[in-house]
């Protein structure tokens, strides 16, 4: 809600479970090199973490908010952690969730997420697009 608030938003904001962030099961609150240490090629994407989600999972909700937001037809702030929007974004465009590890840089240290900007359009009639403070924005 944060990255709503500060966005100005948070009176409008409706919490949404499908934009909740990755379960990392077993893996929660490790860094991708602690995992490695373990599991050498261990890739968020492919291998999902056990006890917690796959990509597909977390595509099969993506999923279900792209379609709430294609049919509101109206402007739409989507806020989220980042490898819950990676993989939306990756769905967007008609990828495999998985397709989610190209969209964005990872950061050192943590499990990774979006920094800088990764934008698509609604659609090809309306192409105007942005992303600010981790928010995927379609309007």
């Amino acid at each position: 809600m944060v990255g709503c608030e500060l966005a100005g938003l948070g009176k409008c904001a409706e919490i949404d479970s499908d934009l909740r962030e990755w379960n990392y099961g077993a893996y929660e609150g490790l860094t991708p090199q602690q995992i490695r240490a373990e599991q050498p090629t261990w890739m968020i994407f492919a291998d999902g973490c056990p006890g917690g989600d796959t990509a597909e999972q977390v595509g099969t909700r993506a999923d279900r908010v792209i379609a709430r937001v294609r049919d509101a037809k109206a402007d739409a702030a989507l806020f989220a952690h980042g490898h819950v929007l990676r993989v939306l974004v990756a769905r967007w465009l008609g990828l495999p969730a998985a397709g989610g590890s190209h969209c964005g840089e990872n950061r050192q240290g943590g499990h990774g997420g979006l920094r800088g900007a990764i934008a698509v359009p609604l659609s090809d009639q309306a192409p105007d697009y942005q992303l600010i403070a981790g928010a995927f924005l379609i309007y």
